[in-house]
This record gives C-alpha cells, sequence and structure tokens, in this order.
C-alpha cells in the first residue's frame, strides 16, 4: 500500500508515536474526498479513513487524552478524542459567501487555530469543544473585491501571534486584535516560526527568508535556492527550512545552507518538530533527524 498512497502531513506527538496524513493515489485521480490518518507507534503503524479532503492536522493531550484534529478544506474538523471520533464544524461562521478554503492549523499555547483565505482565522480552545473566530482586524470585509490569506501562523503564546500570507503580508496578534505590518516583500510567503517575542522567521516564494519581529525585518543571505520554502522548524537552535523538490536547508551564519541527509533522493514538504525529533514529510518519504542522524521512516501495512 505504501507505494500507492502520497503523504500530505506529519506531526510528531512524542518520540514513540507520529501521525501522517495520507492520500490514496488512485482515488486523488478520481476527485474522491478523502484522507487517510496514518499512526505510527512503537515501530507498528495503523490507519483509519477521513471522508474529507484533510489540509492539516495537529496532536496534543486533552482534557481526557490524547486529541487528533484533521482540518478538511471546507472547515469541518474530524477529531479522535482517545476511542472516539466526531465532527465539528466552522459551517455557521462560513455561510457567508467569499470566504474561500481553509489552508492551515496551528496548535498555540492552549487552543488550536485554523487559518484560510481572505485572512479567516477561528479557535478552539483545548477544554472547550466550541469554535471561535478570532479575526477581528484582518479578515476582509463582506463584499470587498481584495484578495488575501493566512498561509500560515505561529506564535509564542496566544498573545502574540504572527500570520503571514499572500503579497507578501505579515500581522500580528495580541490576543484580541489583529494588526498589519510593515512587510520587506510581496511575494508570497508560506510558513513562520517564532523563536521567541523579539525571534521570528518567515520563509516564502523565490527562496526569500526573513528574520526580524514587528518593528524591523532583513532579509536572511540566500545564494543556494529559489525554490519555494514550504516548511521552517526551529531544531535544536538551528531553524531548517523546506522545499517541495527534494531539498531541505539550514540557516548558518546567517547565510541558507543545503542539508546533506545521505537519503537523497528524497521527496520533501513539511516539517515539524517535537520531543527531540525532527521530521520532514514529502510526497513519498519520511524522514526523522535526532540530531546525529537522518532515517526513513517506511510506512507498511
Amino acid at each position: 500500500m505504501a507505494d500507492e498512497i502520497s503523504f500530505t502531513g506529519g506531526f510528531i506527538y512524542d518520540r514513540t508515536t507520529i501521525y501522517v496524513t495520507a492520500i490514496i493515489d488512485a482515488l486523488e485521480e478520481q476527485d474522491v474526498r478523502h484522507a487517510l490518518m496514518l499512526r505510527w507507534s512503537a515501530g507498528k503503524w495503523v490507519h483509519w479513513p477521513i471522508e474529507a479532503r484533510v489540509v492539516a492536522h495537529c496532536v496534543c493531550s486533552g482534557p481526557k487524552g490524547r486529541l487528533v484534529f484533521a482540518l478538511s478544506e471546507d472547515g469541518r474538523i474530524h477529531i479522535a478524542d482517545g476511542s472516539q471520533l466526531h465532527w465539528e464544524s466552522l459551517a455557521r461562521f462560513k455561510a457567508r459567501p467569499g470566504l474561500g478554503n481553509l489552508i492551515s492549523m496551528r496548535l498555540i499555547g492552549n487552543a488550536v487555530y485554523i487559518v484560510g483565505m481572505q485572512r479567516q482565522v477561528y479557535k478552539r480552545r483545548l477544554t472547550d469543544p466550541d469554535w471561535t473566530r478570532a479575526d477581528i482586524g484582518c479578515v476582509v470585509p463582506e463584499k470587498s473585491l481584495e484578495i488575501a490569506s493566512f498561509e500560515a501562523l505561529d506564535g509564542t503564546s496566544e498573545e502574540d501571534i504572527y500570520g503571514v500570507g499572500l503579497y507578501g503580508e505579515i500581522w500580528r496578534y495580541d490576543g484580541l486584535i489583529w494588526r498589519r505590518l510593515d512587510s520587506p516583500t510581496n511575494v508570497k510567503l508560506q510558513a513562520v516560526c517564532c523563536v521567541d517575542e523579539d525571534t521570528i522567521y518567515i520563509a516564502g516564494a523565490r527562496g526569500l527568508v526573513l528574520k526580524g519581529n514587528e518593528n524591523t525585518w532583513k532579509f536572511v543571505n540566500n545564494t543556494s535556492t529559489e525554490l519555494t520554502f514550504w516548511g521552517i522548524a526551529r531544531y535544536k537552535d538551528q531553524i531548517y527550512l523546506s522545499t517541495d523538490q527534494g531539498s531541505i536547508f539550514t540557516i548558518c551564519n546567517d547565510e541558507i545552507i543545503l542539508v546533506r541527509t545521505g537519503l537523497e533522493p528524497l521527496s520533501t514538504f513539511s516539517l515539524h518538530v517535537s520531543d527531540g525529533l525532527l521530521l520532514s514529510t514529502g510526497r513519498k518519504d519520511l524522514a526523522i533527524f535526532d540530531g546525529s542522524n537522518w532515517q526513513r521512516l517506511n510506512y507498511h501495512t
């Protein structure tokens, strides 16, 4: 089955448990909306189907045990809460026309945030099953002709969140309202990583990487690639970046350099860090870095 599926995202719960979303290639070719949630635990794989096209997922400890969130582009959220599976929905918010698809999900503090086109933002606390809007000041007004998005967000706390998207837009959220920041670029921004309140890395199209905070930004020197960076993560005090073309980079002395994993060729796309591990997820490959060695994580039924 491993040759018949493609991975779409990866998330480390802890050193022994990783959750990966995937699609079945044949069904995707037929435009069947579906996904698989794969769980690797103590060297063994299990999976369950989801009747939706999943665009993002995250995993955390909830009040009743482990919570697995899987976001569909249409605003439904598939949740595994222990042995129980159920759906939650943003339909009442998305009744307004013109909002478009949802794109990304991020766990920040004790809440899960969802963002998408027209700078939609929704929030759910882990202890509360109700979703609320969290887009005061940023969402595109109804009937506006503006096209905008939040492609990604990250934060050091629920009162310090950065969102990035189309046309080089950078926004900051203080827990109450969003405020647009001055940006030195107009290219699409795809990923953001908040190291601390004063150090934020943002990456996107044309190999662009910014470092700074709400007051100032500078370009990180990049003579290595002009490919779009889709993933960014901090691992052991270093920033790692990934393209969707089989390459991973790191920032050393404020310069972007290629990482040799020893696993080439290796498909890449997204990065996730937790519990001392760095996970790279590509269309056909999963790879784990423990600080010393890269190893493939092979999926099999």
